[in-house]
């Protein structure tokens, strides 16, 4: 799995993924545009394909409260930071197929029309996404061919005469197949063999497949902890403060990951910087929360500088070996550290 990789826009943080989204989001409307220029309805095409992609994304980061109602109750600001994951994605799927609908029956819409435009557009998003993600962010080689097979997918269906559902069931499950074969090739994981090959004899320092720094710090409960002492189970190396909102919102979350996993698969070192916050708050807020994993206390701001901690939170996930296999910018929540650390002992 590759480190993720954020730009900085006016001094905040954005995830590239977000950003790859939206370019793709982009193409597939001027796709659709140009596709649908001389079809009469193409303004309420357009309109019902917009709004259900809107309302499928609503229902996915809303249903947050749907899962978690007594920690969004609690702190509503989480709705900001948390979504609905995988279960909520599927809701939000199902909204928009829905929405679809309704909007194409009510405006009197073909529904071959508005299938054949939600799969010719689902192609050029997939198509753009996954090249920005093989290109610029250096992911799997399965997302460069799934995207050359995405732009397959758009050339084939922007020359069909008929905007039918047998042309892009036949073309989808064409890409399907041949997607699974080059998956199921060795070739598919050649590039993912030579990073654990490189990662092996890992170099000091805070890149994916470098050995992590080893630091050792006080911690709230008066004993020292050691990054090195940690081998054997993936570490979550925490960097935060008790006047960080998003620092705050994500603890209950790493709480109850500590409590499923920690001192058996995973630890957390959560490294509170002490040089711009106090161990009085950190303490009054640990105790609040009744936080159980182990909190450092970075007094001098060494560690905090060393692992280039510009934002926060800041998360970088070690493997058993203590070699760096990911960063994390922002707040996780459950589902996200078990799937850094799943990914961990892989």
């Amino acid at each position: 799995m590759k480190m993720e990789t954020f730009v900085m826009i006016a001094g905040f943080p954005i995830k590239s993924d977000w950003l790859f989204i939206l370019a793709g989001g982009i193409a597939a409307y001027i796709l659709l545009l140009l596709k649908y220029r001389t079809d009469n309805k193409r303004k309420e095409l357009l309109d019902i394909v917009a709004n259900a992609v809107i309302t499928g994304f609503a229902v996915w980061k809303f249903s947050y409260v749907l899962f978690h109602p007594a920690a969004a109750l609690k702190s509503p600001i989480n709705i900001l930071y948390f979504n609905g994951a995988e279960t909520g994605i599927v809701l939000g799927v199902i909204a928009a197929v829905v929405y679809a609908l309704r909007a194409a029956k009510k405006n009197e819409l073909n529904f071959e029309s508005l299938f054949f435009g939600a799969g010719y557009g689902a192609s050029g998003f997939f198509a753009v996404y996954f090249a920005l993600r093989y290109f610029l962010a250096g992911h799997k080689l399965e997302e460069g061919f799934l995207s050359f097979l995405m732009f397959t997918a758009v050339i084939l269906l922007s020359i069909q005469k008929a905007n039918n559902i047998r042309n892009v069931s036949f073309t989808l499950i064409g890409i399907g197949l041949a997607f699974s074969v080059f998956n199921a090739t060795p070739f598919a994981n050649k590039k993912e063999q030579r990073e654990a090959a490189v990662a092996t004899s890992a170099a000091t320092g805070i890149k994916q497949g470098n050995k992590a720094p080893d630091f050792e710090l006080d911690t709230l409960s008066n004993g020292k902890m050691k990054l090195s002492d940690q081998k054997g189970k993936v570490v979550f190396i925490n960097i935060w403060a008790s006047w960080c909102p998003p620092c705050r919102a994500e603890m209950p979350e790493m709480e109850s990951f500590y409590q499923k996993y920690g001192g058996k698969r995973a630890e957390i070192l959560a490294v509170n910087l002490t040089d711009s916050d106090s161990r009085k708050a950190a303490k009054e807020f640990a105790d609040k929360n009744k936080l159980t994993f182990p909190i450092l206390l970075d007094s001098s701001g060494q560690v905090g500088s060393t692992y280039q901690a510009v934002t926060i939170p800041t998360t970088y996930i070690i493997d058993q070996d203590g070699v760096i296999v990911n960063k994390h910018i922002g707040p996780m929540d459950f589902g996200t550290m078990e799937k850094y650390m799943e990914n961990a002992e892989k």
